[in-house]
């Protein structure tokens, strides 16, 4: 909750890449719900990765209310980010394929969906010796390690257990 109403003021949407049952979209709207956000939530997952995912996103939103605000975009992220503009999203969730290269493809597809000020996760970074998790996602550390650490848009803020944030700094 805490980072979804810390970013809220800087765009008009949080955008969540991989959406697999909805729990994560359902924290997001709760945060937005307490920061009395009107922001929306784009989810974005092709169908073809599980068919009865966006059914699954769409019921985590509606037994808490907080349906109205969805956006389902079924499609991959590499067509889904042509759908947005610059700097309209106060976050982004990344947590679709966990592979370098998609990894890399979302965070270079969606850097600049990104308002200054608002901030970037990614799941699944964090596992390894720190926290006694076994190495999972090996691409998802080794895509943020060498690009996101090294691009000076970006101020790591925190690591919490296995998510990974970023703030973007201000233009």
């Amino acid at each position: 909750h805490a980072l979804v109403q810390h970013a809220s003021a800087h765009g008009d949407c949080v955008v969540e890449i991989g959406s697999f049952r909805g729990t994560s979209a359902a924290i997001l709207a709760m945060g937005l719900r307490a920061a009395s956000s009107n922001a929306a939530i784009v989810s974005i997952d092709p169908p073809e990765a599980q068919p009865c995912n966006a059914a699954h996103v769409r019921l985590a939103l509606q037994q808490i209310g907080q349906h109205r605000r969805l956006i389902q975009i079924p499609q991959t992220s590499e067509k889904a980010h042509r759908l947005l503009r610059p700097s309209v999203a106060s976050l982004i969730l990344i947590d679709g394929d966990h592979s370098y290269e998609q990894v890399r493809s979302d965070f270079t597809n969606y850097a600049d969906v990104l308002a200054p000020g608002g901030v970037l996760l990614f799941h699944d970074y964090g596992s390894g010796d720190h926290n006694a998790l076994p190495e999972a996602f090996p691409g998802v550390r080794q895509a943020v390690d060498e690009l996101v650490f090294g691009d000076n848009r970006f101020t790591p803020l925190l690591l919490a257990h296995t998510l990974m944030v970023f703030e973007k700094r201000p233009t």
